[in-house]
């Protein structure tokens, strides 16, 4: 029993030293185990619309991932404050009242709009739904949900 019980601690320490070898090997070797890559960087957006000075107050960042069916065309409505998304999965056309409209495939960022009406329409190519993270930093005085056009 007590053999067995050095053997066991013999291959634990042999793992944790290999790790810790490989580790080091990676490093040493230049190889950075880390990729940045900035996905939407704007100071507008998609429409071109440049965005205004943020109010004051408390900042708070929000981050949602929101899954849709496919053949989806949400309401008609607007944000208050900047956000922007990445098509996880599928695709999504976005749309303003006067037929402007831009198309987002999966892996692709967004800068979205501020007080501009608009929907969002998801893609009819899959049956599973359409993936998407979108996030904000805004003022805790204002609210994260979308306002329903009037």
């Amino acid at each position: 029993m007590q053999i067995e019980g050095t053997l066991s601690r013999v291959w634990a320490l042999a793992l944790v030293t290999s790790a810790a070898f490989g580790c080091a090997t990676a490093e040493s070797a230049g190889q950075s185990r880390i990729k940045i890559e900035t996905l939407v960087e704007s100071t507008s957006s998609w429409d071109g619309a440049p965005y205004r000075p943020y109010p004051g107050g408390q900042p708070q960042t929000t981050v949602v991932k929101i899954s849709i069916a496919p053949h989806t065309t949400l309401k008609w409505h607007s944000h208050p404050m900047p956000n922007a998304g990445y098509v996880l999965s599928g695709e999504l056309t976005l749309e303003k009242p006067d037929g402007t409209k831009k198309h987002f495939i999966a892996g692709q960022a967004l800068a979205a709009t501020v007080d501009s009406i608009h929907r969002g329409i998801t893609g009819d190519g899959t049956c599973r739904p359409d993936r998407l993270l979108f996030w904000d930093t805004r003022a805790t005085t204002f609210s994260i949900a979308a306002v329903p056009a009037k």
